[in-house]
């Protein structure tokens, strides 16, 4: 019972993230896409939502920043 409430409890946290995410995305530019399930999530940067173009300096400096305050994730060119 304990593991099925854990899930749960972070599928939520999914679903808050991901809505969150998506109310920023609409005011800021550089943040192309945003999709998940649970807590796996993914926010793509872009220079041009059209064209896609990877934001790949700009992806660094949030990277850092986010090391700096004890955040960790993945940044890749997927």
């Amino acid at each position: 019972m304990h593991s099925i409430l854990f899930l749960l409890r972070k599928v939520g946290l999914g679903h808050y993230t991901l809505s969150q995410l998506k109310k920023i995305q609409k005011h800021r530019s550089l943040i192309g896409d945003v999709h998940g399930l649970g807590l796996f999530l993914g926010v793509e940067l872009v220079k041009d939502r059209i064209t896609k173009k990877r934001a790949i300096n700009e992806a660094e400096a949030v990277l850092y920043t986010a090391l700096l305050q004890r955040i960790e994730f993945q940044n890749h060119l997927g």
